[in-house]
């Protein structure tokens, strides 16, 4: 066994997964049934039949390599030789095959390996079928292509690149390699690399054992960002994984060879029908997809009730640096770049969805921009279909690409326009929303596209409404109306109208519009329209106090979004968050904490994948709002902290509403008077815009009666109370008292003030903590900075200014600040939930 072992050429190092498969096929073998492992170049095959004969060490086994043998009769000769027997020259080729035989099958059982038998033609296939039966040999036949007799066969897949628990199995084996093969060390440090990597070789043994050799000299990130170049970082100047494929490549016939290139152009996944659109109509697209299949060049798998084919990252790569110069490989680019325009047009609810072609049109978009400007913009406008899911902000990149890469005109232009105008609105890009359908309004109107022009306008309305200019908003609605007045339409622009009269808190006006449009679209069987109404509805309902009520609107409207095919509601993915929302806040105001604790956070998810900062914003102010509620003061002001932004961006009309919270936050955490600073300022911000809910909560946090206002069932106002029940007794912690200049500072459990004059470090230090204090509570300074306060226009290495700034903080702390000087991550703050008062010179 150690001579056949030998013959294999395998390196005696450690195997790594399969061993089931190798269980599997050694029993078979065991029991006198021959079984052909079959799979890609690379995969593993010979190693596999190696670790077989390990595993049955005690059977009698010979080696045949069949690397450099290419017909019938050269089959027999190469299988004579090794089993040693003698073939007359004289003989015929039948008498020579018939004499073998007869010899084969007087030797008794044994196994005998055929390693290599893909470079056969399949007049060989019927020689090993007549061993198999007339001898009580076992045959173990490694091949890339099936063999036309009825072995077994074991389709031999690539290392699973899936990470369960701990590293996958091709990390495994990528990690195995490099310590053996590199005398490296992987560690968890490259976890993620290393996976990475494992994933973009395909899991293939052949490519992994490459790839553990560079890691010599080169890091597992290094290696990643070299992998566009694979055979070169791989092969070098060897022959390892380029001149396998170059041998599968050569078994094939040009038929076989015009489908690989037409499937080399296509990413994440090949569907047949564009398939055959790339090769052509009139040409045979089956056959040599089954003989792709045969040759183990092409994976298939089963979706649905079809079939999608895929090449490995490797073949891809093998086929574009073979092909991209030739002509035909330019025209199947070409091909495929209008066929998934034409399919993305065409798309209904009757046609495959496209959601699993967005690699395969995000190529065709790549490939247009730099021919076909046209083309492009078309496949832009499906690529940037919401209801394909991708994130705003890259739809926002993809059509601002197209936009600026070549002149365009026309409705095509417009509709460009007004798609990038109305994702513009979703990330809260106002200005450059209203510049964008400002221009796509003059083309339509020009071209009289009424339908065009009405959406644009009611775009335009949008646009107004997230810089709260709500009049504003109702102008364009309301021409928009004028413009196109079908019932479908209608509907939803009366419904916009409506929540423009919502945000003013002019509830009266815009529940009428509400159910109005409701109606309407329920009438119209309009899907989307219904849900945007009944959510409109549901959001007033829960200002209002109206919770039963509320929720049942709500859950109609959760329910069309969820369920219904329609594009347009497809296309308003991010209404979902917002309804997810206002049910965790009925939620929250009648009691359900974890209820709506659990809606809240799903809420926050979604609008962070839809990307849609308004609907996020909302979600994290409810969210901090509860998590006040339930005395989690940290994790509010996460939320709070991260809100802030979105609302100055997307929705100011809300924002002192937030400031609010922050205000409640430090009023739990007993500094008063900070939480009256947030407290006016909310004040100011209100001010701005007729929100008088807002206000009227504002005043019930600083100490009116609920009943003295004109909201008092109003959520927001209810709310209110009981925030302010949960800090109005409580006390007030004493404060600091330091120095405008930090001259000094009086921590109140010290009778005497501690001077600072002298020591220009420390009360620049002191200075700048109080600084931050008042302006960021709770954002701690780095180091970096306190040195450059500490000690400016000095040249200091990092490590010594750490320890400087460190000294200096143990300083202050020792002089009477430990309870208010506190460490947060890397950096240094006085801590939000102790007041400290700035002492004024006196004038």
């Amino acid at each position: 066994m150690s001579t056949a072992l030998h013959a294999l050429h395998v390196a005696e190092d450690r195997f790594i997964a399969r061993q089931e498969t190798v269980r599997d096929v050694s029993r078979r073998l065991l029991e006198g049934q021959s079984v052909v492992i079959v799979g890609f170049p690379g995969v593993g095959k010979t190693r596999l039949a190696a670790e077989c004969l390990r595993a049955l060490s005690d059977e009698d086994a010979m080696v045949v390599k069949l690397s450099d043998v290419r017909d019938r009769e050269a089959l027999a000769s190469r299988v004579a030789e090794v089993a040693g027997v003698f073939r007359s020259p004289a003989s015929s080729g039948a008498e020579s095959e018939a004499h073998l035989l007869r010899m084969l099958a007087s030797r008794g059982p044994a196994i005998v390996v055929l390693d290599g038998f893909e470079h056969l033609p399949r007049q060989a296939d019927e020689l090993l079928r007549g061993w198999v039966r007339g001898s009580p040999l076992s045959f173990l036949v490694t091949s890339r292509r099936r063999l036309e007799c009825d072995l077994d066969h074991i389709e031999l897949a690539p290392l699973d690149i899936v990470e369960r628990r701990g590293w996958s199995e091709a990390a495994e084996l990528l990690r195995c390699r490099a310590q053996e093969l590199a005398k490296v060390v992987v560690d968890e440090a490259d976890r993620d690399a290393v996976h990475a990597l494992a994933k973009r070789l395909d899991g293939l043994p052949l490519a992994l054992e490459l790839a553990a050799a560079r890691l010599s000299v080169l890091t597992p990130a290094q290696l990643l960002t070299r992998l566009d170049k694979r055979f070169q970082t791989l092969d070098g100047e060897g022959r390892g994984l380029a001149a396998a494929l170059e041998t599968s490549y050569g078994l094939l016939e040009e038929s076989a060879r015009a489908v690989l290139r037409a499937c080399s152009v296509f990413r994440g996944g090949i569907p047949l029908e564009a398939l055959e659109h790339v090769v052509g109509e009139e040409r045979d697209t089956l056959g040599p997809l089954s003989a792709l299949r045969a040759h183990s060049l092409l994976s298939v798998e089963r979706s649905g009730d079809r079939y999608r084919y895929s090449l490995s990252h490797s073949v891809r790569d093998f086929i574009e640096g073979r092909e991209q110069d030739d002509p035909m490989w330019e025209v199947a680019r070409a091909r495929h770049a209008a066929y998934w325009a034409r399919a993305g047009e065409a798309e209904s609810s009757e046609s495959p969805p496209l959601s699993p072609e967005i690699e395969n049109l995000r190529a065709a978009l790549a490939w247009a921009r730099e021919r076909e400007p046209e083309l492009a913009a078309r496949l832009a406008l499906v690529l940037s279909a919401p209801s394909l899911g991708l994130p705003y902000g890259d739809v926002h990149q993809l059509l601002t690409l197209v936009l600026d890469a070549a002149p365009l005109q026309g409705r095509l232009y417009a509709e460009l326009l007004f798609r990038r105008g109305t994702v513009r609105r979703f990330i809260a890009e106002f200005s450059g929303a209203i510049d964008d359908l400002g221009r796509a309004l003059e083309i339509a109107e020009r071209l009289q596209e009424t339908a065009l022009h009405a959406d644009i306008l009611a775009g335009l309305g949008n646009a107004q409404s997230g810089q709260a200019d709500w009049a504003g908003a109702r102008r364009y609605l309301e021409r928009a109306l004028e413009v196109r007045g079908s019932p479908a339409f209608a509907a939803s622009v009366i419904a916009m109208i409506a929540n423009t009269y919502s945000n003013e808190d002019a509830y009266d006006r815009a529940e009428p519009l509400l159910r109005q449009s409701i109606d309407l679209a329920e009438e119209h069987n309009d899907a989307y329209t219904e849900a945007f109404g009944r959510l409109s509805l549901g959001i007033l309902l829960v200002e209002r106090g109206t919770f039963d009520e509320a929720f049942a609107a709500l859950i109609d409207s959760l329910s069309i979004l969820e369920t219904s095919r329609s594009v347009r509601v497809m296309q308003a993915r991010h209404l979902r968050a917002v309804a997810l929302t206002h049910l965790a806040r009925v939620k929250q105001e009648t009691g359900d904490g974890a209820g709506a604790l659990t809606d809240y956070h799903e809420a926050v998810a979604y609008a962070e994948e839809t990307g849609v900062r308004r609907a996020e914003a909302f979600a994290l102010h409810g969210l901090a709002s509860l998590l006040l509620e339930l005395g989690e003061l940290r994790a509010a002001d996460d939320r709070i902290r991260a809100a802030l932004p979105l609302m100055r961006e997307s929705c100011k009309d809300v924002e002192g509403a937030l400031v609010a919270l922050q205000g409640v936050l430090f009023a739990l955490r007993g500094a008063r008077a900070d939480a009256e600073r947030f407290f006016r300022r909310a004040e100011a911000l209100l001010a701005a815009h007729k929100r008088p809910v807002f206000e009227a909560a504002l005043q019930v946090l600083r100490g009116v009666d609920p009943a003295d206002t004109a909201f008092a069932e109003f959520a927001d106002v209810r709310m209110a109370a009981r925030l302010r029940a949960l800090f109005a007794d409580a006390r007030e912690s004493p404060p600091l008292f330091v120095a405008h200049d930090a001259s000094f500072f009086r921590s109140p459990d010290a009778a005497e003030q501690v001077s600072l004059a002298r020591r220009k470090s420390l009360r620049a230090i002191l200075r700048v903590l109080v600084e931050a204090r008042l302006a960021r509570p709770g954002v701690p300074l780095t180091v970096e900075t306190l040195v450059s306060v500490g000690w400016p226009g000095e040249r200091i290495l990092s490590a010594a200014g750490a320890e400087r700034v460190y000294a200096a903080i143990a300083t202050l702390r020792r002089l009477g600040l430990r309870a208010f000087l506190v460490q947060q991550g890397d950096g240094y703050m006085l801590r939000a939930d102790r007041p400290v008062v700035l002492h004024e010179p006196r004038a």
